[in-house]
């Protein structure tokens, strides 16, 4: 295994290593971790983090279900 960026190693933290095994063979991979903004007025402070990876070859950001899903 290649040595990992702090923010991929906090993406990891907070899924089991099953769910994180089966993103593996999907071709998943956590690249790290980005705040999405909440609703209201004040968006920022109702943030919630998001997960960037790569999806075989494409960047994109998740939420925390949608990393659950892809594991399915």
């Amino acid at each position: 295994m290649a040595a990992s960026s702090v923010s991929s190693q906090v993406a990891r933290r907070d899924f089991s290593a099953k769910t994180l095994r089966a993103l593996c063979a999907k071709g998943v991979e956590l690249v790290g971790t980005q705040m999405l903004p909440g609703a209201g007025d004040m968006p920022w402070a109702n943030a919630e983090r998001g997960f960037v990876v790569n999806d075989n070859g494409c960047g994109k950001v998740w939420t925390f279900a949608q990393v659950l899903g892809a594991a399915k």
